[in-house]
């Protein structure tokens, strides 16, 4: 019964949930450690997995969430979080 109390925890907590390979599994990379810390506490990941943006638009919203709701990002870790979302999430038309 304890064992499928924890499996049940263990399969819907969302940080357990991310190490989940599958369609809303990031890759791993550079940017992936920086995009849990400062994103996914408020964008869901299986929300984040639908985007689909250039990396111009990534760049907007990025600065958007750093001007206005508080990320804390240096202009380096910008850039890695940047290029890690233009590589993954990038927009299908570019």
């Amino acid at each position: 019964m304890l064992g499928n109390v924890v499996l049940r925890v263990a399969l819907t907590h969302p940080r357990c949930a991310m190490a989940e390979t599958g369609p809303t599994a990031q890759p791993p990379g550079d940017g992936a450690q920086l995009l849990e810390k400062q994103c996914l506490n408020c964008h869901p990941i299986e929300k984040l997995s639908r985007y689909r943006k250039s990396r111009d638009q990534w760049e907007q919203a990025t600065t958007s969430m750093i001007s206005g709701y508080g990320v804390v990002l240096t202009e380096s870790e910008k850039e890695v979080v940047l290029d890690y979302l233009a590589k993954i999430k990038r927009n299908s038309s570019e």
